[in-house]
């Protein structure tokens, strides 16, 4: 056999079969889109459960000392839930449940706190969904968030008022991964004393419960 007619068949063969294989991908990613593209949070009016982690950061310096290789105490916490119900393309309410910790040692604002301080949140929240406004459906699910919250930080009592961006990523028509962020602009209740506002970021699996 000429060995030339024969590596130009093996290279032929390469060729077709890497040109399925990805026609064979695209398509299953085409595929993926259009299934999380028909996500029921439009389609109906859908209760939204979510569990994810959660992250404050008071410290406005705390990103310019890791990126000066500082030592960084990271509060992520794995306690929050939420619950949204979709009321119609525009709007969904939401309310959001969680704590979080700060360490020991952790740097706030130029100091560090000598204890453990704990943390209790509860947002309510009204979601303007920005989907309905680019007038076709998509996997990736913007929103602005306006809404109030209570929390505690072991010393006292605050309301807050919340203002944030977030997104959900749709992996299919009932699961989503939602990444959220809001600023807290916080007064006490009891007391006359602002222990500072903070930005708080989510990091959510969701879950459409019809």
């Amino acid at each position: 056999m000429n060995k030339k007619y024969f590596y130009s068949n093996v290279l032929k063969n390469i060729k077709i079969k890497s040109a399925v294989a990805l026609v064979f991908a695209f398509s299953s990613i085409f595929s993926c889109k259009i299934i999380a593209q028909s996500n029921n949070a439009y389609e109906k009016k859908p209760w939204l459960i979510s569990f994810g982690v959660n992250s404050i950061f008071e410290d406005r310096d705390q990103f310019v000392r890791y990126v000066n290789n500082e030592t960084i105490l990271w509060n992520i916490s794995p306690i929050t839930f939420g619950v949204e119900k979709r009321v119609n393309y525009f709007i969904g309410l939401s309310g959001i449940i969680g704590s979080n910790q700060y360490p020991e040692n952790q740097r706030i604002n130029g100091s560090s706190i000598e204890k453990v301080k704990d943390i209790i949140f509860i947002d309510l929240n009204t979601k303007f969904n920005l989907v309905p406004l680019l007038e076709y459906k998509t996997f990736f699910d913007p929103y602005f968030v306006a809404g109030v919250g209570y929390l505690n930080r072991s010393v006292n009592n605050e309301i807050a008022i919340n203002l944030g961006f977030g997104f959900n990523y749709w992996l299919n028509k009932n699961y989503a991964f939602n990444v959220g962020g809001s600023y807290k602009f916080n007064r006490g209740i009891e007391l006359e004393v602002k222990e500072g506002d903070f930005l708080q970021l989510n990091l959510m699996l969701i879950q459409v419960i019809n």
